[in-house]
């Protein structure tokens, strides 16, 4: 069993990170795109450790966690076995904006 699922819009970020990286040098893709799945890992080994966020929004409670893996935000839900990625976003765009569009709230 995987230890944590991606959500389609967080297989579509993934995608769009990967293709946004095509114009950097290949360390720099390596290194991005390690960490992400290094975050994807800490978050499915310790899920209660990523913060939860009322920073950008309070509609979604206390089981969507976030981790950070600068300068992406990694977002999770705690409630399904193994833990759901629903967002992969850089952390200079319109978070709450976003997650509202994806939650439908």
């Amino acid at each position: 069993m995987k230890p944590y699922d991606l959500a389609e819009p967080a297989r579509l970020d993934l995608r769009a990170i990967k293709q946004y990286l095509q114009v950097a040098p290949r360390s720099s893709q390596t290194r991005i795109i390690s960490g992400l799945r290094a975050g994807f890992r800490r978050a499915a080994d310790f899920p209660r450790s990523g913060r939860p966020e009322p920073d950008y929004w309070t509609e979604l409670g206390d089981e969507v966690r976030c981790v950070v893996v600068r300068p992406y935000l990694i977002f999770y839900r705690l409630e399904t076995s193994p833990i759901t990625i629903v967002a992969i976003l850089h952390g200079a765009r319109d978070i709450p904006s976003i997650l509202r569009e994806r939650f439908s709230l």
